[in-house]
């Protein structure tokens, strides 16, 4: 199976689950997993690939960012202990999410549970965002929200959805 297979079953699949469209669909494998928003190619993937798959349903147009990333078989020890610190660092950074909260803390949480572990080169992209009518939106991590044309954030609002985590860490590991 080719990552652009991949990502024809999950748009087939978002559209018979009742998604009325969706944002691209990005579909990565083997050392592509370092590539944030990766259009997926005619790569073959592999036994023992990450594969990470990133897709944004949209229904009554408000969109989701459902971002995972999975092994072809048995993850090896390295790919383990990766997804194991990664779910650590989310998890952390979670329980921090309230009104009121600084996502720039919060982003800052989740980083520095990865540079503690060794892993501070392995980091990329906005971690934290917003999720609604777009499916990256405010509030963004300063440093992230220039991109999107706006100001630094302010305090979190009640109700406000956010999407917590890329999808996983890249470990460097070889085609």
């Amino acid at each position: 199976m080719t990552e652009s297979n991949v990502a024809a079953e999950a748009e087939y699949v978002m559209r018979e689950s009742g998604a009325e469209e969706f944002w691209r669909t990005y579909v990565c494998s083997g050392t592509r997993t370092n590539i944030a928003h990766g259009l997926p190619t005619n790569r073959k993937i592999k036994k023992g690939d990450l594969v990470m798959i990133d897709i944004h349903p949209t229904v009554n147009r408000y969109s989701a960012d459902i971002c995972r990333t999975v092994c072809a078989g048995k993850p090896d020890k390295e790919q383990q202990e990766a997804y194991d610190l990664y779910l650590k660092a989310q998890q952390e950074t979670i329980k921090k999410v309230r009104a009121g909260a600084d996502i720039g803390d919060l982003e800052e949480t989740m980083h520095a549970v990865l540079r503690e572990a060794g892993h501070g080169e392995h980091i990329f992209g906005p971690p934290i965002h917003g999720v609604g009518i777009e499916f990256e939106e405010a509030p963004l991590p300063p440093g992230h929200a220039f991109f999107h044309g706006e100001k630094e954030a302010p305090p979190l609002p009640t109700n406000v959805v956010l999407a917590v985590g890329n999808c996983g860490l890249y470990t460097g590991s070889s085609e």
